[in-house]
């Protein structure tokens, strides 16, 4: 009589909490994703829920050290402690609720993402992760120079610009609406990244 094949249990979803750091108020993004998505998923949940565009360098600072992507072979040699986070998956780095790791994305503005597991879910038949359940505000543009300077920018937005620097500081940069979150948007945004991108599938250098 043939075997009946083990019955494979779903992996469990992560809900993880995602905030910009040094930046009040808040930037943040509460998201779903399963605990078996790789950093490399991660990294591509977090590029199209904060809005940015993938042009810099980033790592992952974990409880096992610094992680970053396999493409970038240089910034690996070049840093002590830094190694690729090919198949690294987020049960191995959240372990508990509670748990955290970072996320740095570009390093000359040097946009800091504290990541903390809240939550350990059932998956939800018929639900499609990753998703974005909540947040708040709109996330900086890509080079408009670090969390200070997108405060200044945030701040002439507000109160409107005073003299000639401040006006060609708009002109650069467009005008937006700091304060917008629209989750349905935002999750729009992110399936299409992650389909543009083909980030959610690992490239053939991470297989």
């Amino acid at each position: 009589m043939p075997r009946k094949k083990a019955r494979r249990e779903p992996p469990e979803v992560y809900q993880l909490y995602i905030s910009l750091e040094e930046i009040k108020p808040r930037v943040w993004r509460r998201v779903l994703v399963s605990s078996t998505a790789t950093l490399a998923q991660l990294h591509a949940v977090i590029q199209g829920s904060f809005r940015w565009v993938d042009k810099h360098l980033h790592n992952f600072d974990t409880i096992t050290g610094g992680l970053t992507s396999p493409a970038f072979e240089q910034f690996i040699a070049d840093v002590p402690d830094m190694r690729p986070y090919t198949r690294v998956q987020l049960c191995q780095v959240l372990p508990a609720l509670g748990s955290h790791i970072e996320y740095t994305y570009d390093y000359r503005d040097g946009w800091d993402h504290m990541i903390t597991l809240e939550q350990r879910l059932s998956a939800v038949p018929g639900m499609k992760y990753p998703a974005v359940i909540a947040g708040a505000r709109r996330g900086p543009m890509d080079g408009c120079g670090g969390s200070f300077a997108y405060m200044k920018l945030v701040d002439i937005m507000n109160e409107g610009a005073k003299d000639e620097e401040e006006h060609e500081v708009i002109e650069q940069h467009g005008r937006f609406e700091p304060e917008e979150f629209d989750l349905e948007e935002c999750n729009k945004r992110l399936a299409l990244y992650c389909r543009q991108r083909v980030l959610w599938r690992l490239p053939a250098k991470e297989k």
